[in-house]
């Protein structure tokens, strides 16, 4: 879903007021609550899990239309990774997981983690 909003960003202001779901994205929502199904949620949660990924989606989406170099990741990045160079031993879970090589080669559209962007870590 973040692909298809950084692809075409002014979906995010076409979906940020109450409308009628489309059937695209009630596929999607039903992909989502069906894949959390057997996992010990209860029906609200599938759902309260699906419209958080939606945001998330969304928010993907929207750091990359406001990014001055089309990497949001990589800006996050670049103000973090000092920071948390110098104050480490007060934030050793950030540290830890900014120290971890990057996953796999992904692409700006799909890569929702700042740990998972190719730049330094501290």
């Amino acid at each position: 879903m973040a692909a298809v909003l950084t692809a075409h960003p002014w979906l995010l202001d076409a979906l940020a007021a109450p409308r009628a779901t489309g059937p695209r994205e009630l596929a999607w929502l039903e992909s989502v609550v069906s894949a959390l199904d057997g996992q010990g949620l209860t029906g609200a949660e599938r759902m309260d899990a699906a419209v958080l990924l939606i945001g998330h989606a969304r928010t993907i989406a929207a750091q990359h239309r406001q990014s001055a170099t089309g990497s949001p990741e990589a800006e996050l990045l670049h103000a973090l990774v000092p920071l948390i160079r110098t104050h480490a031993a007060r934030y050793p879970a950030l540290a830890a997981a900014l120290a971890e090589p990057p996953a796999a080669a992904t692409t700006p559209s799909t890569s929702a983690s700042p740990a998972s962007s190719t730049a330094s870590p501290p």
